[in-house]
């Protein structure tokens, strides 16, 4: 069942200050999430990764790793956010229980692994 988004956007190309201002406002609905910064890309950017669930299995996920691959970030946004929808309501998403799932699993991801989108790259630079 596809759950009720507001925050996540997928119409538009995605930046790094749209991710920030995404990460923000999640945070602000969902307080369950951790989201640290967990470095800095070439061009000086922040890095984020963002944490669910409480489970002794690990499952990492990551997008935007190259550049034009913007549409990987609200993809796996879009994702979290209907996970939490359905952790905060009780349900399912894609017939997974979604307590089941935060109670057995932590979900690591990193949605914008180039936040640079390919700029900070020169023919020659490395």
């Amino acid at each position: 069942m596809r759950q009720n988004t507001e925050i996540v956007p997928t119409t538009v190309p995605w930046s790094s200050a749209l991710l920030e201002t995404v990460l923000t406002n999640l945070q602000k609905k969902y307080a369950f999430l951790r989201i640290e910064a967990i470095g800095r890309s070439v061009l000086g950017r922040l890095l984020y990764q963002v944490s669910i669930g409480r489970g002794p299995c690990r499952v990492g996920f990551n997008a935007a790793h190259h550049a034009n691959e913007w549409i990987t970030t609200p993809v796996l946004l879009r994702f979290l956010e209907e996970y939490c929808a359905g952790l905060l309501r009780g349900e399912k998403l894609g017939g997974v229980d979604c307590i089941r799932l935060f109670d057995d699993h932590t979900l690591d991801m990193v949605p914008m692994v180039n936040p640079d989108g390919g700029v900070g790259l020169r023919r020659g630079s490395l």
